[in-house]
């Protein structure tokens, strides 16, 4: 999913970190939220991987979208791979 917004991730760099890489930007959050002992993926809070498809069902039938970046059907899979 970065690659549909990298330049806000970018942005976003300079802004807290003083660097504009979309790469290290998402790697210096992540440690920013282990460092405060925030859960980063679901499996940290006991969400185990069989529950992918009931996941991505829900995102459906709720309509989950972004603000920004409005998502598709076909994101919603990509998403959980993320959070997994």
């Amino acid at each position: 999913m970065r690659d549909r917004i990298p330049d806000r991730i970018r942005e976003l760099g300079v802004h807290l970190f003083n660097f504009s890489s979309a790469d290290k930007t998402i790697l210096k959050l992540t440690d920013f939220f282990r460092s405060i002992d925030c859960p980063i993926k679901l499996g940290a809070v006991g969400i185990s991987t069989d529950k992918k498809n009931e996941i991505t069902g829900l995102m459906k039938k709720n309509q989950v979208g972004g603000m920004v970046y409005k998502f598709t059907d076909k994101d919603y899979p990509k998403l959980v791979e993320l959070m997994f």
